[in-house]
């Protein structure tokens, strides 16, 4: 064969390669990993989220910032929400309420007054199980009093905020709590404030690049915007997102390489061993936990929240109450091993300087302050052999259980009983 021949067999195979390639794609693009997904071009990205019933912007609406913080968004009215995260016995899909918010029937939002109101991320929301077994629905049922859920999946403290003043204030509450979570309030603190003293172009873009090549191709094909997502998030990745005039903790940051990072651990209760964390999901949180352990952040990052909450408190006459939520790797603590045996040194540590700083930041705000880790690993205790068989937490999504929510619910119920009302 003669060196064009070659050439031209060359690009034939290589084109029926690529084609076999975009045609498996998109039979099956549950094949394309989310880590990859997330970098597609708007329009193909869009219509691999609906295809595999994954929350997009179909189900979502824009909520208008009055802080001068980053955009976020919140699902529609009566959607129906799908999250599979592999655990056996938890909910994979709920119905958004008449505001896009996560609660049974029995506590409606078109209440003239609501009494207990509960802001928060994925910790709040009902991550995993149904609207009437969230920990704010079985505290409302012990107390007997009305509550109302305004919790939203992968927000912090300043877009909780937003979401009260929004939706909440209206209704007239004796009592608010703001649940924080020890995974991630930390980092979207920092967005937060990445965000409010840099200039917007300086946010992280999640998208390929729009050149005209992109522009023409990106919305059709599946092959180039895999070629490109993997040169973006595997083989040149931006650096993350990180917080204001901190260019020590930037810089750490940005060097962390997220693709050697291993979160997995075996909780090993001695009669039986459980996998958590198998989908090695949050590694951001240990990202931070590192550069926290290093004493390279602030958590001054949260003050304003904090200032800002006390201030609603005082103006609208509720009583403020934060609740600390562990991450699941510290109410099991005692239990976890780890595949990477560094990992829960750095995770005590973060732990460990986070809960003593939320606490003295709740006292000096004058809140009432309930630390969650304590009560859930009492509870763990008092399961005896039976730890297994009622997790509080679920293997897979790494969030409360209905047990969990339970246990929640019962303890802040009886905190609330002894607050002056």
């Amino acid at each position: 064969m003669t060196k064009r021949g070659r050439i031209i067999s060359l690009i034939i195979s290589i084109c029926i390669f690529v084609a076999g390639i975009e045609v498996a794609l998109r039979l099956l693009p549950q094949a394309v990993p989310l880590e990859l997904l997330q970098h597609f071009h708007e329009e193909l990205r869009l219509a691999v989220a609906v295809k595999r019933d994954l929350p997009n912007r179909t189900d979502i609406s824009s909520i208008e910032r009055d802080d001068g913080g980053p955009p976020f968004w919140k699902y529609r009215a009566n959607e129906s929400v799908s999250m599979d995260f592999g655990d056996e016995g938890a909910t994979v899909t709920i119905v958004t309420d008449e505001l896009g918010f996560c609660n049974p029937s029995t506590s409606a939002y078109s209440r003239n007054t609501i009494e207990i109101l509960a802001i928060g991320d994925s910790l709040t929301w009902c991550t995993a199980v149904p609207s009437d077994k969230t920990w704010i629905e079985f505290t409302g049922i012990e107390l007997g009093r009305s509550v109302y859920n305004l919790g939203y999946p992968g927000i912090g403290l300043y877009e909780y905020l937003v979401i009260l003043r929004t939706f909440g204030l209206a209704k007239s509450p004796d009592m608010v709590i703001m649940n924080f979570t020890e995974g991630n309030d930390l980092r979207d603190a920092l967005r937060y404030w990445r965000f409010k003293t840099s200039a917007s172009a300086d946010v992280e873009d999640t998208t390929v690049d729009h050149s005209s090549l992109t522009k023409i191709i990106g919305p059709h094909s599946y092959t180039y915007n895999l070629v490109l997502a993997i040169i973006q998030e595997w083989m040149f990745p931006h650096a993350v997102e990180v917080g204001p005039q901190n260019t020590v903790a930037d810089s750490r940051l940005a060097s962390i390489d997220r693709k050697s990072l291993n979160f997995r651990y075996t909780l090993d209760f001695g009669n039986v061993e459980v996998p958590f964390n198998i989908r090695n999901a949050d590694k951001d949180e240990l990202q931070h936990a590192i550069v926290v352990a290093e004493g390279l952040v602030s958590f001054d990052v949260f003050d304003d929240a904090f200032a800002e909450f006390a201030k609603l408190a005082e103006e609208y006459d509720f009583i403020p109450v934060i609740t600390y939520s562990p991450s699941a790797n510290t109410a099991y603590e005692r239990y976890a091993i780890y595949e990477q045996p560094w990992v829960g040194a750095v995770l005590h540590t973060y732990s460990e300087q986070l809960r003593q700083a939320i606490a003295q930041k709740a006292a000096e705000s004058g809140f009432y302050y309930l630390d969650l880790t304590e009560p859930l690993r009492a509870a763990i205790e008092s399961q005896g052999d039976r730890k297994a068989e009622t997790l509080l937490y679920y293997p897979g999504s790494v969030h409360f259980s209905i047990e969990g929510n339970r246990v929640i619910g019962d303890e802040l119920a009886a905190f609330i009983k002894k607050i002056p009302q």
